[in-house]
């Protein structure tokens, strides 16, 4: 008996180049509508920003050892505080 496998093709893993079109999760979105309702300044600063805490949050979705602990959408551009991983030594 004879058994043909058709190859399959896996879903390939998210990369850097999906961060702008990547769909964010429920709890990541609340938090950019956060930013976007909350934002203030011109409509180029608030697009800007908006594209800005899309990018972080996004990033923090693919990689789970960075994660996004604050957005401040009050300044020019879209500020983030970032924790540092243990381990890794500041930069002289």
């Amino acid at each position: 008996m004879t058994t043909d496998y058709a190859p399959q093709q896996l879903p390939a893993a998210p990369s850097l180049a999906d961060v702008d079109g990547l769909k964010l999760s429920p709890e990541l979105q609340a938090r950019l509508d956060e930013v976007i309702r909350r934002g203030n300044g011109a409509a180029f600063w608030r697009s800007r920003k908006q594209a800005e805490a899309h990018a972080l949050l996004a990033l923090s979705q693919l990689a789970s050892r960075l994660a996004v602990v604050d957005l401040d959408p009050q300044v020019k551009t879209c500020c983030a505080r970032l924790p540092r991983r243990r381990g890794v030594p500041p930069r002289a």
